[in-house]
């Protein structure tokens, strides 16, 4: 039976992300344009190489806190899936926060298949972004590469 939307084997988790430059630069400037808001989406790609960044509303509106528009969430699923690729990681910011996991991600994450990058702009002019795997309440750092 085929799934509804694809998503990466748990088993084939990968201890990097790879992003395009451009591509992380088109997710920090969306995340900066809803600050001071936490702002979030999702990113597609092909193993761990990340190729494509979708941005989505945070119906929330709020600074500690997110949830993704569901259609956005599904046109980006299916988008993905025209293309060939996966979503391979949910993306949300920290306004005020550190780049790691808030006990709120940590309960919340509902996709344990997924990378979850957060970005933080506590030093508002030098944001710093990290990847983490977030499992049954356990998390694991996930690196994140630019080229």
């Amino acid at each position: 039976m085929k799934e509804a939307f694809p998503v990466p084997s748990i088993f084939s988790m990968s201890d990097f992300i790879q992003f395009p430059k451009l591509v992380f630069e088109e997710m920090i400037a969306h995340l900066r344009t809803v600050y001071p808001e936490e702002g979030c989406g999702l990113l597609s790609g092909s193993e761990q190489i990340i190729s494509r960044f979708y941005p989505v509303e945070n119906r929330l509106h709020s600074p500690t806190r997110y949830e993704m528009n569901p259609e956005a969430q599904i046109k980006a699923f299916i988008d993905a899936e025209e293309r060939g690729e996966l979503i391979q990681a949910v993306v949300h910011s920290h306004p005020n926060g550190p780049d790691i996991p808030s006990h709120t991600d940590i309960l919340e994450a509902t996709y344990p298949e997924l990378v979850y990058v957060i970005c933080s702009f506590r030093k508002k002019n030098h944001p710093t972004v990290r990847g983490y795997w977030i499992q049954n309440g356990a998390v694991s750092a996930v690196e994140i590469r630019v080229v």
